[in-house]
């Protein structure tokens, strides 16, 4: 029992000088930056997971300002693959180099 008081006078004594504040503020910046980091690097796995089911989405993508002639679709549609279309407007539309 003598052994337990003399830690817990040793511990307060080592309180009061300071020496345990510092150990105990450098224990908690320890955690505080493996919990961010860890916390970073699931979610830039999750981003980066996203991003690859996008990627893994389309085999083959046909990207054109005209639309896509009838006859490929129809092929498309003959050897049953999924097809989309995506129409994308500009902030600005310009004509002749007029607004």
């Amino acid at each position: 029992m003598s052994e337990l008081k003399l830690a817990l006078k040793l511990l307060y004594r080592d309180g009061r000088s300071g020496e345990l504040t510092i150990l105990v503020l450098a224990l908690i910046i320890a955690v505080t930056s493996s919990t961010a980091i860890a916390l970073f690097a699931d979610r830039l796995q999750q981003t980066m997971g996203r991003q690859a089911a996008d990627f893994l989405a389309a085999d083959m993508v046909i990207s054109s300002s005209s639309p896509i002639p009838t006859n490929w679709q129809s092929k498309a549609a003959e050897l049953q693959l999924k097809q989309s279309s995506t129409t994308e407007f500009s902030s600005v539309l310009m004509e002749n180099e007029a607004l």
